[in-house]
């Protein structure tokens, strides 16, 4: 159980290790903090919002944010049950307790963290899962949004992939950061957690969460699904994968073939609301001979029988996958935040429950 003092010590260790010891890609939070406040003060005034580079400027702002954080070389590549995956994961926590989400467990006091572990091939592996909830007016049903958060870590670890591993790098370079794989898919899932907490509540419960263990095999996801809240139906899994690198289509959903009806949804809506957005701006997927709708953590509830969907936008022969060049710097920030846009217009009528979205 965390103590207060504990939370505190957390908040402060993020902030120096992110605002104080960080190199100049963090903007520093005096700095930072004034400028927020000016520019969302301006937008209520004048009643629109600033864009920079076509995106809103808070998007922008914080995808940048997130995906710097947890790609830095001081997560030393987030490999499950790693020093960098516990300070991942102490980031995500804080984030997810300062927008003001609750833990999804009732008995946590707020640190979001929970703890799984198993055995592979004769090797133990633990790690945490982070959730949080934003309670609907529907608390029993529930729509999940989820990102996995862990990555294959350093040049030293990969021998401790189950599966072997497959990872390429740069002469000198042994971590594998992991900015597109998949810092984005967790910034685009923080952000969206933040907007929708900042609005009224929504009609249905949203639980937000970021899985390890996706590289050792979706285990964080299928340790999460097999133990889910009994009084909570979950009426779909919305997952978030890769989306800072896109292949040149656009974003794709990767789907089972009986529920195909979502991504239609979600290009109808979008479409409806903002036709700056081609018709089907969200495609099918245009790899499924790479079997990815197997890959990701949907599967995981998708095998107990809860529809669950890939929204990823980056191809999966894509030259930085699993290699220590997959950094910051290779992020087209631009793009993302058009689909992470993109995203959130066409989920708002899903949570609201409005019959656009039905």
């Amino acid at each position: 159980m965390l103590q207060k003092d504990e939370k505190k010590r957390i908040k402060q260790h993020i902030y120096r290790t992110f605002f104080e010891d960080s190199p100049t890609v963090f903007i520093k939070k005096s700095v930072f903090l004034p400028i927020m406040r000016f520019l969302l003060a301006f937008t209520l005034i004048f009643g629109y919002s600033l864009v920079v580079s076509g995106q809103s400027f808070l998007l922008d702002s914080l995808l940048k944010q997130h995906v710097s954080a947890l790609s830095h070389d001081s997560m030393g590549g987030r490999f499950s049950g790693s020093a960098g995956m516990v300070k991942s994961a102490s980031y995500i926590s804080v984030e997810m307790d300062a927008m003001g989400l609750q833990p999804y467990h009732k008995h946590d006091t707020g640190r979001f963290l929970i703890y799984w572990d198993t055995v592979l091939q004769g090797k133990s592996y633990w790690g945490y899962n982070v959730a949080g909830v934003l309670p609907g007016e529907i608390m029993d049903t529930a729509i999940i949004f989820s990102a996995h958060y862990d990555h294959i870590g350093l040049q030293a670890t990969q021998k401790a992939l189950p599966f072997g591993a497959y990872s390429r790098r740069t002469k000198g370079d042994t971590i594998y950061n992991g900015a597109n794989d998949n810092a984005t898919g967790v910034a685009a899932l923080l952000y969206l957690a933040s907007h929708f907490t900042s609005m009224p509540p929504p009609h249905y419960t949203l639980v937000f969460v970021c899985f390890s263990g996706e590289e050792l095999g979706m285990i964080g996801s299928d340790k999460f699904a097999a133990a889910l809240i009994p009084e909570m139906y979950l009426a779909y899994n919305v997952n978030l994968e890769m989306l800072g690198r896109p292949n040149g289509t656009g974003p794709f959903i990767t789907e089972p073939d009986e529920f195909t009806d979502f991504r239609q949804r979600l290009n109808r809506i979008l479409f409806e609301h903002d036709r700056t957005y081609r018709k089907n701006y969200f495609s099918e997927d245009p790899f499924k001979n790479q079997n990815l709708f197997k890959r990701s953590d949907n599967y995981s509830f998708y095998k107990i029988g809860i529809p669950g969907y890939t929204i990823m936008a980056s191809d999966p022969r894509d030259r930085f996958y699993h290699h220590t060049g997959d950094q910051y710097e290779t992020i087209d920030f631009d793009e993302m935040g058009k689909i992470v846009e993109a995203i959130k217009l066409a989920v708002k009528p899903l949570v609201s429950g409005s019959k656009t979205g039905k």
